[in-house]
């Protein structure tokens, strides 16, 4: 599947390279200046090289469970959980941006994508704030799945 990339600006503080993973069947790009680890099979996170907190970063789940069993599943879930200031749903990608209204997430403001992936769908995750929420959108916009 590919998503459309118009909307992409090139970053002006660093290059950016093409994270590619064989096993789960997607590539997106990334600043070269962060790193990319995978913390249990299928969830991924995007940090600074520096980074120490733990929640930090963008997170990454292609594990097809919970939320994401369905892609519908997951929409429903960022449209009923989250106070939403930007909502932008499609058939393959869904984007929002909204503040937590429940439990671990009331009053901390996200930004959200959920893309349909096989069976169900993969959610990118970041708390709204710098320096991911610069890069978020670029890192959706160039998300491929094979």
């Amino acid at each position: 599947m590919v998503l459309d990339n118009d909307s992409v600006t090139p970053s002006k503080e660093t290059e950016w390279q093409t994270y590619t993973n064989n096993k789960y069947g997607f590539e997106f790009k990334y600043p070269s200046d962060y790193k990319i680890e995978e913390r249990v099979d299928g969830f991924f996170v995007i940090t600074t090289q520096g980074e120490q907190a733990p929640q930090a970063g963008i997170s990454i789940d292609a594990r097809l469970q919970g939320i994401f069993e369905t892609y519908e599943k997951a929409i429903n879930y960022y449209t009923t959980s989250l106070e939403l200031s930007k909502d932008s749903q499609g058939s393959n990608l869904s984007t929002f941006v909204g503040i937590g209204r429940d439990g671990m997430i009331k009053g901390i403001e996200f930004q959200n994508a959920v893309i349909r992936y096989k069976t169900g769908a993969i959610g990118i995750e970041t708390v709204n704030t710098e320096p991911y929420k610069s890069i978020f959108d670029r890192v959706v916009s160039s998300f491929r799945t094979t």
